[in-house]
């Protein structure tokens, strides 16, 4: 392209705008190794600012490990290369960072190359979606062989029930039997299956958290789970704040985890038992207990209690419920909402205790 020299440099000026302005982060770097221009979002990227990087080393700005690290390629784009590269770089101001980076040497004359331009992208956090997602894969690929695995025993019991069922007496004490296996197995079955569904749904993209009262979640998740402590006869002991208590939920998904706790402990309580659900303010958060007199925790189990499919409590559990994701679903909702659930017990028959903690909302 060819021009005046004022339609040059406005061309000039025009180009350096859309480059400042631009999301794509670029930066021209000459051969004494100094970042000569910078946009604005490179300078976001490396944590630092357009007027620190102009006409500092690059080595001073983006720390040693990184510049020894991508060294190499720049000598390449010296030497008139144009270069492309994916690595790994630890930045001195932002840390760890993937990049993808392209080099294009510039020339003024017919002699080397007097500098390059960069145009850098950081694919830190697509890695880390993709690395989530496989794990997301890996995790629905388990759940759905243990599926296929625990459904084959029960589907054998109703499938014999049934043939049974066609020899046996219409109201004999062994039809009564039949039937009442039948129906023990189906409701395992759907335990299964909604356990299943309620993983799967949890890897969905999660809903935007809004601000509202902790006390209407946990009433909701006492109201959903009262059948249960009613039918196992079991003392439900409520103590709430009068006063609200905000905090920014998917009101939705943070009562599943709470009703997954109450069934919890309702289910390793043998009956007439007592479970108790207290909830207090500590500082800028708010602890969520859920206390048991059960059959307790031995302490080498404590710490894979929250892991997928382990049932925890040993291998004492008072009636099946599913194939023991409820607390793996209980700790990734709550991390969902930046906090933590911790479970403690002082040994079998001394009941457990699980406790969520949660930020206030400001």
């Amino acid at each position: 392209m060819t021009g005046s020299p004022g339609e040059s440099d406005g061309l000039s000026r025009l180009l350096r705008d859309v480059a400042t302005h631009t999301t794509a982060s670029i930066s021209y770097c000459d051969r004494e190794l100094r970042y000569l221009w910078v946009s604005e979002s490179t300078a976001r990227m490396l944590g630092s600012t357009k007027s620190i990087m102009e006409g500092r080393p690059i080595s001073e700005v983006i720390g040693r490990p990184a510049f020894e690290r991508i060294q190499p390629h720049m000598r390449r784009a010296l030497d008139g290369h144009t270069v492309r590269y994916v690595e790994h770089v630890q930045y001195a101001r932002v840390g760890w960072r993937w990049i993808d980076a392209t080099y294009v040497p510039t020339r003024s004359t017919k002699g080397p190359a007097q500098g390059w331009v960069a145009t850098v992208t950081d694919t830190t956090r697509v890695r880390q979606l993709e690395s989530s997602l496989s794990l997301l894969r890996s995790d629905s690929e388990a759940a759905l062989a243990t599926l296929q695995h625990e459904l084959r025993n029960p589907l054998a019991a109703i499938h014999y029930g049934l043939v049974a069922l066609q020899s046996a007496g219409h109201g004999s004490a062994q039809a009564h039997d039949l039937l009442d296996l039948i129906q023990r197995q189906t409701q395992f079955m759907n335990r299964l299956v909604n356990d299943f569904v309620d993983e799967k749904q949890l890897s969905a993209v999660p809903q935007p958290l809004q601000r509202i009262s902790l006390q209407s979640i946990i009433r909701s998740a006492l109201d959903s789970t009262r059948h249960v402590f009613d039918t196992l006869e079991h003392e439900l002991r409520v103590t709430l704040p009068e006063a609200e208590i905000p905090v920014r939920a998917d009101a939705d998904r943070l009562a599943q985890a709470l009703v997954n706790l109450l069934r919890n402990s309702a289910h390793y309580t043998p009956e007439r038992g007592i479970v108790e659900v207290k909830c207090e303010v500590s500082g800028s958060m708010v602890g969520i207990s859920v206390r048991d007199n059960g059959i307790g925790i031995p302490a080498q189990e404590l710490p894979e209690v929250f892991d997928l499919y382990t049932r925890g409590h040993g291998s004492k559990m008072l009636r099946p419920h599913g194939r023991g994701i409820g607390l793996q679903l209980v700790k990734r909702i709550v991390e969902l909402h930046g906090g933590v659930v911790e479970a403690s017990s002082d040994g079998p028959g001394q009941g457990a205790e699980f406790i969520v903690r949660l930020p206030l909302a400001g």
